[in-house]
């Protein structure tokens, strides 16, 4: 299926290849549009919801199903500021298979700029596996490369304008 925030960051922090990232960000930020549109058929009522057994009811646009279960304000169980995580998979990927029978179903698709914008917002994870384990690090001190490498990674995976400094222990009290 598509890719999870815990897959990018995992392939992330293995220091995998440009290209590998990108295909895995790309998986993981399509399945964030298709949930987000599910969730909007959810509010309109188009998409039952319930069980994964498909017995279901459906939500109405107010989110209270025909037995008077409320699915929550956005057709979410458990509706809230953590309800784009509660949302039922089973459910949203029986809805995505009939969707994809459609002759009309299009993934969607993602700019560049999207793309972009994602590892600009998580850079300090990508930075992280470009660096190399503490043990190539040793390494690279040994023989004198370590620190054009981190300056080529830096450059890699520059810092966002606008990025606060995160706070040192000292700062935090510890």
């Amino acid at each position: 299926m598509f890719k999870t925030f815990e897959d990018v960051e995992r392939v992330a922090r293995a220091g995998k290849p440009e290209h590998v990232l990108d295909m895995f960000v790309e998986s993981y930020l399509r399945g964030e549009a298709l949930r987000a549109l599910y969730r909007v058929t959810l509010v309109e009522g188009e998409v039952e919801t319930g069980d994964a057994g498909g017995a279901g009811e459906t939500a109405g646009a107010d989110g209270v199903g025909a037995t008077g279960e409320t699915a929550g304000a956005e057709g979410v169980r458990g509706a809230g500021p953590d309800a784009v995580a509660s949302i039922d998979e089973a459910a949203f990927r029986a809805w995505l298979a009939e969707r994809m029978q459609g002759e009309t179903f299009a993934p969607p698709e993602l700019a560049t700029t999207e793309v972009e914008a994602f590892k600009r917002a998580h850079y300090a994870m990508f930075r992280e596996g470009a660096y190399g384990t503490w043990e190539q690090q040793l390494d690279m001190q040994y023989h004198g490369t370590w620190q054009a490498h981190m300056e080529a990674v830096k450059a890699a995976w520059p810092k966002p304008e606008n990025v606060p400094e995160q706070n040192t222990l000292a700062e935090a009290g510890a």
